[in-house]
């Protein structure tokens, strides 16, 4: 599509919300939300990937490892070897200097949220509103969201930050009456 010149392109993708979650919140507008799964949806997902892990552990809800030669341990290594190691490091080439807020500015998140339970995607945004709003490192953050932003309850940053596109925005949303966009 990038390569199209003097022409529309369409790209459809078909996705499914949740994918893989099966009963727990596959295909449903909650999947975002989920909290808790229990025993036989978690034996459902092993089963569907192939997951080589027990029943027991299952049950007892182990964390599961891949072998250190697999594929996929294969893989993540080879990434972080390109991106210079498994610690973060500064690099004068590629680092700015940044000044990082105070932990003061995100108290109320720290807190907690009482009784509620409060979803780690609400927290994420709260973090993320923090940082955005912080004039030292805030111009150095560029949320992309694919589709998700409405769902994750970001709309507010709309308006307050924009929203990132490549090309600028070439639509008018739907719903631009309900938004501030």
């Amino acid at each position: 599509a990038n390569e199209t010149k003097g022409r529309p392109s369409v790209i459809l993708a078909k996705t499914v919300k949740g994918y893989g979650m099966g009963s727990a919140a596959e295909g449903m507008n909650i999947a975002h939300g989920v909290k808790k799964v229990d025993v036989n949806q978690l034996k459902a997902f092993r089963d569907r990937f192939d997951l080589p892990i027990s029943d027991e552990e299952v049950e007892s809800y182990s964390y599961y490892k891949p072998d250190e030669n697999s594929p996929e341990v294969q893989y993540l290594k080879e990434k972080r070897a390109a991106l210079g190691g498994f610690v973060p490091q500064r690099r004068e080439k590629f680092s700015n200097k940044l000044e990082i807020p105070a932990l003061s500015e995100f108290e109320s998140i720290i807190a907690g949220s009482g009784d509620r339970e409060i979803s780690t995607t609400m927290v994420f945004v709260r973090v993320l509103n923090a940082l955005l709003k912080d004039k030292q490192i805030g111009k150095n953050i560029v949320p992309i969201v694919p589709d998700e932003a409405r769902t994750f309850g970001m709309e507010g940053m709309f308006r307050q930050f924009g929203i990132y596109s490549s090309a600028g925005q070439k639509y008018i949303p739907q719903d631009k009456d309900q938004v501030a966009f």
